[in-house]
């Protein structure tokens, strides 16, 4: 079954949320693991309780993303990033590459989740679910859309 949902990338905000400066936002993705690796460096993962090592290396950034809106998905705040045509093209090889794998996502210098890829997304997409308040998913689609 070809998988028809954007990749869900989770914000793990429970206790208040990150500054989140006005326009722009850093937006990266790396991979991310739970074990410390060569080239990878420890991160905390905001909200949670764990840390995760995330690769130096970005495997996508802002140059790739086309535009961000915040909306509300199962009643929480949201953030939708569209990826420009290479940025889709880009997300699929990566997530065709890393399935089976983690990847984290890191806004601002902080990393938000790093949720585990199920499949090839092609759909140029991705979801950021759980901002504490809708004012805040409308400051990180607007911080990632302006950076």
């Amino acid at each position: 079954m070809k998988q028809t949902l954007p990749l869900l990338l989770g914000l793990f905000l429970c206790c208040g949320s990150p500054e989140f400066s006005e326009t722009p936002l850093s937006f990266a993705l790396c991979p991310a693991v739970s074990e410390p690796l060569a080239g990878y460096r420890e991160m905390p993962v905001y909200g949670a309780r764990e840390s995760l090592f995330c690769r130096d290396s970005v495997l996508l950034d802002n140059r790739a993303v086309a535009s961000a809106s915040s909306e509300q998905v199962q009643g929480k705040p949201a953030v939708r990033v569209y990826l420009t045509p290479e940025g889709r093209e880009l997300f699929a090889r990566i997530t065709e590459e890393y399935t089976g794998k983690r990847l984290g996502m890191i806004v601002d210098g902080t990393l938000l989740s790093a949720p585990l890829v199920r499949a090839t997304i092609s759909e140029g997409q991705l979801l950021i679910m759980g901002a504490v308040t809708a004012a805040e998913a409308e400051r990180i689609a607007r911080g990632i859309a302006g950076g």
